[in-house]
């Protein structure tokens, strides 16, 4: 009896293991996850290695890295109108800047249209700016490639001009210009840059000077002269850059002339020594001339000279007056002081040989002036 009830628990319990055995069986048990070589992450365009953003990189001349038109700086495609629009925008951002003196951020803005529109024009734009930044080579460097892509260009020999005083200057600096231009950073824009010595061009002035009128006839001479004022009023426009051409008044008045019989007699009276009291005696003239500036881009003196038709008037003097010609040369300084103006010192000398009712009077004016200058 317990031989029986001992194999019974060993069938139980051989069958109680088969069934747990099968119920295991049917129920797939989980993977374990397999080692693998761990290996650097791939850092994805537009980022940090350490997720963060990245700052754009600056991309070289002629690098393979090079912003092609139509598409910004991660490389994303731009539809053409797109791309227009982004480009105008930096165009005009540019010109604004170019206008403010603000050449560092005028050069990015002009890169960037270039870039996104590939215009050739705009390498002229590239060229003016890295020539006002000092950076000569990169100057050079866009003007020829101006001409190269737009060899038509209305402003052709300006740019042939400028290029031979670029090739003069990187050859003297050594290349002080190409280092300029590899430094980190640019170098800062002038304060107070020079004017652009382009297109229309005026010209104010008003100073002090002495005025001498000598005067001669048969059998009598006189000289008459006082401290004067010289004044002009130049108006024109440019032929080449820092080079205008135009027309003006000038004027130099001696407010109170005095002076005395040179020499000669009047009949049987000897006239020498006779003083001549003119009052106020005053030399107008109408002509035209030039004003050069030899460097337009580095400092404000210039050069000028003008021809003019003549008038002497004064209270002694017949009505009208003597008429005859004048020959005006001058030289000064300018400071600039916003875009387009400057204000600077000028010296003038006017020579005028005229005649009336057969009498000379020749007329020597030496003034000083304070001038200010759109150009």
């Amino acid at each position: 009896m317990a031989r029986a009830l001992l194999l019974a628990c060993v069938c139980l319990a051989v069958a109680s293991s088969g069934a747990e055995a099968r119920r295991r069986k049917g129920k797939k048990a989980p993977e374990q996850p397999t080692p693998v070589a761990s290996a650097p992450a791939e850092t994805q365009p537009g980022t940090a290695p350490d997720g963060g953003a990245a700052e754009p990189a600056e991309t070289q001349p002629g690098s393979g890295s090079e912003t092609q038109p139509g598409t910004v700086s991660q490389g994303v495609q731009l539809s053409p109108e797109e791309s227009d629009r982004l480009a105008r925008d930096h165009f005009e951002k540019g010109r604004h800047d170019y206008d403010e003196g603000n050449y560092r951020d005028a050069w990015d803005h002009f890169h960037q249209a270039y870039g996104l529109s590939d215009r050739p024009e705009l390498l002229y734009n590239i060229g003016q700016t890295a020539d006002r930044l000092g950076r000569d080579q990169d100057a050079l460097d866009a003007f020829r490639l101006y001409l190269e892509r737009n060899p038509d260009a209305d402003n052709r020999r300006e740019v042939e001009n400028r290029i031979r005083a670029l090739e003069d200057r990187v050859k003297q600096d050594g290349g002080a210009g190409a280092a300029a231009a590899a430094s980190e950073d640019a170098p800062a824009a002038p304060p107070r840059p020079q004017p652009t010595r382009e297109g229309f061009y005026l010209r104010l002035g008003l100073g002090m000077g002495f005025l001498v009128n000598p005067r001669s006839s048969v059998g009598l001479s006189s000289t008459v002269a006082g401290a004067s004022t010289g004044s002009e009023v130049w108006i024109g426009h440019s032929v080449l850059r820092g080079l205008a051409l135009g027309g003006g008044l000038y004027f130099d008045i001696a407010f109170k002339a005095t002076g005395s019989v040179d020499g000669g007699s009047t009949g049987a009276t000897t006239a020498t020594g006779t003083s001549v009291d003119e009052g106020a005696l005053r030399l107008s003239m109408f002509g035209g001339g030039a004003d050069w500036y030899p460097l337009p881009d580095r400092n404000g003196m210039h050069f000028q000279a003008a021809i003019a038709l003549a008038r002497l008037n004064s209270a002694g003097l017949s009505s009208g007056g003597p008429t005859g010609g004048a020959i005006l040369l001058g030289g000064g300084y300018e400071w600039p002081i916003a875009r387009e103006w400057g204000i600077g010192v000028l010296g003038r000398l006017t020579l005028a040989a005229l005649s009336d009712e057969g009498i000379d009077y020749k007329v020597l004016a030496m003034s000083i002036q304070f001038s200010a200058t759109w150009f």
